[in-house]
């Protein structure tokens, strides 16, 4: 397992950070060399994978999937060091049941130029080469990884990455979509859920979330499976709260394949 991390996309607030450096000159040296470490608040999880690899054992009852996912978190930040990100994977548990922990943390020195009031969100991804989904069960869908993304000020969000995030057998690419109550996690069943081709007026689906807050549609792609097909946009209005997650390329869905989302609203 290779985790890799790669600079969030942030251009809108690093471009605000040249007009405010006097700002910053006039905090005093007070702080200077202060080492500040801030986990990030989640407003959401993507992931998916291009390929997979099934192998089974010779006496037919353990399933070994290896398979490349890609996870894209949006979190907010409060100042301009928090907006260049940064994302820590580690495992907790035992090495057969091993649980993958992902946490958005920023670090920082009090004095740095960047330590500026500024507000708003931003993508990171993390790439996970050769993931083992390991099962010692006779079914290739029990095949799972447990995952869990520890935001600041929410429940963890946990999930499970299975062996149908690079399914083969697709002919369009499928959206999952699950809508959870940011301040319990629990299903937010009833949500209304819009998703639209990033940077267009494209609807690609919308509709409402069901009593496990799911929301699932197809979309057709005639391109190559596993190869990059739409930026896109998920708005969800659950009561009177609304977040919105934007995943631009090159991060977007892949043609057939599956597209799962997690909101917190």
């Amino acid at each position: 397992m290779n985790p890799t991390t790669r600079k969030p996309h942030n251009s809108s607030a690093l471009a605000a950070l040249g007009t405010l450096l006097l700002a910053a000159a006039a905090t005093g040296c007070s702080q200077e060399g202060r080492t500040v470490q801030a986990v990030l608040p989640v407003q959401g999880v993507a992931w998916d994978a291009t390929s997979a690899t099934v192998t089974q054992n010779t006496l037919g009852d353990t399933i070994s999937v290896l398979a490349t996912v890609k996870f894209k978190l949006q979190t907010t930040f409060a100042n301009g060091c928090e907006a260049r990100g940064g994302l820590e994977l580690r495992t907790e548990g035992t090495t057969t049941e091993p649980l993958f922990v992902i946490t958005p943390v920023a670090r920082y020195t009090a004095d740095e130029p960047c330590n500026i009031g500024l507000s708003g969100d931003t993508l990171q991804t993390l790439t996970v080469a050769n993931l083992r989904l390991d099962s010692p069960r006779t079914t290739i869908a029990d095949s799972i990884a447990r995952f869990e993304v520890r935001g600041f000020g929410t429940p963890p969000i946990r999930f499970d990455v299975n062996v149908n995030v690079a399914s083969s057998g697709d002919t369009t690419t499928t959206y999952v979509i699950e809508v959870e109550d940011k301040d319990t996690g629990a299903a937010a069943a009833g949500a209304l859920v819009r998703v639209e081709r990033l940077g267009t007026a494209d609807v690609l689906s919308e509709g409402v979330a069901d009593a496990n807050g799911r929301y699932l549609f197809n979309v057709p792609c005639a391109g190559t499976a596993g190869s990059a097909a739409d930026p896109y946009v998920v708005k969800v209005t659950y009561a009177t709260r609304i977040t919105i997650l934007s995943v631009p390329l090159p991060d977007g869905a892949l043609c057939k394949r599956r597209e799962f989302v997690i909101v917190r609203v």
